[in-house]
């Protein structure tokens, strides 16, 4: 009865909003594919879309992106998808067969400096991200602030071939642990980590640059430890503190000799600051920012 009604041309828009909370609501339900291709093959959809062409792209997220994963999408529908916020649903109509060449300029995931600054953005967003069938242009990146994130997504990233181009990638989030729960889809241990070749997306970073509250001495020495990350010329752990330990590894570094700029955040006094400090001291080329 729903997916005849969400074909019915003589249906009230209303009715299918209805609809399409009902499908947000329940991310279960067996219908869910068969109302969203009813919905889009409603003959009344392009007049509603003429009245309010924004009224796709306000659908809820779960709603939109059984839209965006239809069948029954054409290019019409597909572009007023294309300006829903969320960023899963965009990725999802990035592999729609319905998707036009500019599709990554049309959906805001085309420029050399990608912003995507959501603090809903979690782990799995950025898996879709890098699972995506496309090469994003970006040369830089940034993802969040967002308390969802965490240093998974390095490991994500650097497994991805969507993005050939990258040499900055900037990241907002709590990084006191290193790694999400085991409950996590993407979740990585340290030796994965640790073990990335210099041949992948991270080994072609210039710049790294982790915002947050706080990191842990072990994700500080779990970051000078990475073969991918050794030619780095950018560091920034600006607005993180951590402990001695983390400052004397960073001290310790190979990694120091390629460095153009080191900041670190509110890391306290002690020997291991002075230790950095005179390591930095013995390379003329490297800024250290404290």
């Amino acid at each position: 009865m729903r997916v005849a009604l969400a074909a019915n041309a003589s249906a009230h828009r209303d009715t299918i909003d209805l609809l399409l909370a009902g499908i947000a609501r329940r991310e279960d339900d067996p219908l869910r594919a068969r109302l969203a291709d009813a919905v889009l093959g409603n003959a009344s959809v392009t007049l509603w879309l003429l009245l309010d062409p924004r009224w796709l792209a306000r659908q809820p997220a779960h709603a939109a992106l059984a839209l965006a994963a239809s069948p029954a999408l054409t290019p019409v529908l597909w572009g007023a998808l294309a300006d829903h916020p969320a960023l899963t649903v965009r990725l999802r109509l990035l592999r729609s067969p319905a998707a036009p060449a500019d599709a990554l300029a049309r959906l805001g995931l085309g420029a050399a400096a990608l912003a995507l600054r959501d603090p809903t953005l979690t782990d799995e967003d950025v898996l879709a991200l890098a699972r995506t069938p496309v090469s994003f242009a970006a040369t830089e990146l940034t993802l969040g602030p967002s308390d969802r994130l965490t240093f998974a997504v390095l490991v994500t990233l650097a497994r991805s071939t969507a993005f050939p181009a990258l040499r900055r990638l900037a990241l907002a989030n709590d990084i006191g642990l290193p790694f999400h729960p085991h409950d996590s889809a993407v979740f990585h241990d340290n030796a994965v980590f640790v073990d990335l070749p210099p041949s992948t997306t991270l080994g072609q970073l210039r710049g790294l640059v982790l915002s947050g509250p706080f990191a842990q001495d072990e994700a500080v020495q779990m970051l000078v430890r990475s073969r991918a990350l050794a030619h780095l010329e950018e560091l920034s752990l600006d607005s993180h503190y951590f402990g001695q330990r983390g400052l004397l590894a960073l001290a310790t570094w190979p990694g120091l000799a390629s460095l153009r700029r080191l900041t670190i955040g509110r890391c306290g006094d002690g020997p291991a600051k002075q230790a950095l400090r005179e390591a930095a001291a013995r390379h003329p080329g490297l800024a250290l920012v404290m």
